[in-house]
């Protein structure tokens, strides 16, 4: 239909935050027509890598982003595609927002991996958007709380001696 998307308190949240938030950023959505949207709000700033972009696409979008004097600030992926094997991003990035989140730990911890490293000179800053009355906390609450068992699973292991790291 060539419609333009409707504005969203989630897009206009983003560019609140996008305002305070200095140098490059990770942007992370669930939904591939928030990626687009995302992406098209950003423009010549922000590239995609997502389950569209072909590999291509996605090398090229990563190429941009982590070199220090291209003009792109925003790397606006999914979990599912850019959470797993995508390293290089941290050595740019200090910030990651989630614009929304899934109900898959493993890719929320991986992604937020994406810029955080053992032995990085700075703190990494994750940041949720959390709309009232969505499915926003609830979900937020099941990460946390499959964070805090998979934490007492290892530590339950480390004081048994299996040898869990």
């Amino acid at each position: 239909f060539g419609l333009a998307p409707l504005p969203t308190p989630r897009m206009a949240a983003l560019k609140s935050i996008l305002e305070d938030v200095d140098g490059k950023v990770v942007i992370w959505a669930r939904f591939k027509e928030d990626i687009r949207g995302i992406a098209a709000e950003l423009g010549e700033e922000a590239v995609t890598y997502f389950g569209d972009d072909s590999d291509a696409e996605r090398k090229l979008a990563k190429e941009k982003f982590c070199d220090p004097d291209s003009p792109i600030r925003y790397f606006v992926a999914t979990p599912a595609t850019a959470a797993e094997g995508l390293d290089g991003l941290q050595k740019v990035s200090q910030v990651a927002i989630y614009y929304s989140n899934g109900f898959n730990s493993v890719q929320r911890w991986q992604s937020e991996d994406r810029i955080h490293r053992i032995g990085m000179g700075s703190s990494a800053l994750y940041i949720d958007i959390v709309a009232k009355g969505c499915i926003d906390f609830p979900l937020l609450r099941n990460l946390q709380a499959k964070k805090d068992f998979s934490a007492l699973v290892l530590d339950v292991g480390r004081e048994i001696g299996l040898g869990v790291k």
